[in-house]
């Protein structure tokens, strides 16, 4: 399952578990949490998953999906901090935007570093 999809339907269900969504002190203490990933849940599934990534990680715990032609999730199945060469073949960037924190990301020749925290996710916007 879609790294993406699975945080969209774990956060969904643990709230849901919890009565969030009927109860107003409880959805109102997690609305800035929901004004910030809502909509980027939504940007993502809108683009629309493509099974073929097009891009290649160097490191085979740095788990890559493509949304669209210009949205790529890069997730670390991993418990330990990890750092990942991705090579994009078959799509073109020169930068990119995490669309978690905002950190820009150059791709010089087509190619990125990127280092993750265990099991943290990054959604790369390609320019």
């Amino acid at each position: 399952m879609p790294a993406c999809q699975t945080c969209c339907q774990t956060c969904q269900a643990q709230l849901g578990a919890i009565g969030c969504f009927t109860r107003p002190e409880l959805y109102d203490r997690h609305r800035p949490l929901f004004k910030r990933y809502v909509p980027l849940c939504k940007r993502v599934a809108e683009a629309g998953r493509e099974p073929i990534t097009l891009t290649r990680s160097s490191d085979p715990k740095v788990r890559l999906e493509r949304f669209g032609d210009r949205i790529v999730t890069v997730f670390n199945d991993s418990p330990d901090r990890r750092s990942a060469v991705l090579t994009l073949e078959g799509l073109t960037a020169t930068t990119s935007r995490d669309l978690l924190t905002g950190h820009p990301i150059d791709w010089p020749h087509g190619r990125a570093t990127i280092a993750l925290s265990p099991e943290d996710l990054a959604v790369l916007e390609l320019r």
